[in-house]
């Protein structure tokens, strides 16, 4: 009895995977053949993995001969993270052991940025979000010149495209932003200015946000200007104000009445971490 128990206890506990329940084995469907721009590896990935991202299932009616697509906007350096996606739903990098501390750290970062363009471009949302959580721990170990010059790599190899990316622009946006409230010149450093005319888009970036910037500024100093004029005309305008003394109360108390004041204008007033794989 014990026994059955146990095995009933076991049954369930346990669960079918969603594609078990609609009665496709992934593991037994076509292979398909990923590369990444390089070419250097091929992934074998069950169709059934692949047609679950709409862009790359499009892409398989387009073929008639080789079942294998390239992924030409993909690093081989993420393809592991990106084949790793499509069997697990985890994000995962293959951890590198020349690489130790804070370089680590910006390896990742630039990873999860590459990871997080190359998703939103094939259309793999859930790693996109996946990534862009990396992003963000992994910046705060990277200079503001480095993830400038990455992001100036971003603006030319998806030149056109990167609308796309509203978390990743978000993002750089905060970081600037940040960056010159801290140093109000950085804009004006030398070594940023050189950065110029080297991507257009990016040199479009980069000047809306300065423009974005030295806007809020001048507003912040022209209403800061035109509170002041309201104060002084208010103090200039001050007059003494009557107030009418109660004729009733002076007879029946018969004590002479204190000429009152107004309060004065001039009191002073209170201001107010990812998993990592062996490497291959």
């Amino acid at each position: 009895m014990a026994s059955q128990n146990s095995r009933e206890s076991l049954w369930s506990n346990f669960s079918f995977s969603g594609a078990a329940k609609h009665g496709c084995q992934p593991y037994l469907t076509k292979t398909i053949t990923l590369y990444c721009r390089e070419k250097k590896y091929g992934y074998a990935v069950p169709q059934h993995f692949v047609e679950q991202v709409p862009v790359l299932a499009a892409s398989l009616n387009h073929l008639h001969v080789s079942p294998s697509l390239w992924l030409d906007k993909a690093e081989e350096d993420i393809g592991h993270t990106i084949v790793n996606w499509l069997y697990t739903g985890s994000y995962q990098t293959l951890h590198d052991p020349t690489v130790q501390g804070t370089a680590r750290r910006q390896k990742e970062y630039r990873r999860s940025v590459k990871v997080y363009c190359v998703s939103i471009f094939y259309g793999m949302s859930g790693l996109a979000s996946q990534a862009l959580h990396y992003v963000r721990m992994f910046g705060d170990a990277v200079d503001i010149r480095i993830i400038l010059d990455i992001a100036k790599e971003i603006f030319t190899k998806y030149r056109g495209r990167t609308d796309l990316f509203v978390g990743y622009i978000k993002y750089l946006k905060e970081k600037l932003n940040n960056m010159v409230q801290a140093d109000e010149g950085f804009f004006k450093q030398e070594d940023f200015v050189k950065g110029f005319v080297q991507a257009p888009g990016f040199d479009k970036f980069m000047v809306q946000q300065m423009v974005s910037f030295y806007s809020d500024v001048i507003q912040d100093l022209k209403g800061n200007d035109i509170k002041g004029k309201v104060v002084k005309k208010q103090s200039r305008q001050a007059t003494p104000v009557m107030a009418r003394v109660d004729t009733g109360l002076w007879r029946s108390t018969r004590t002479r009445s204190s000429t009152l004041q107004p309060k004065s204008n001039s009191e002073p007033t209170n201001p107010s971490q990812p998993s990592f794989a062996p490497k291959k």
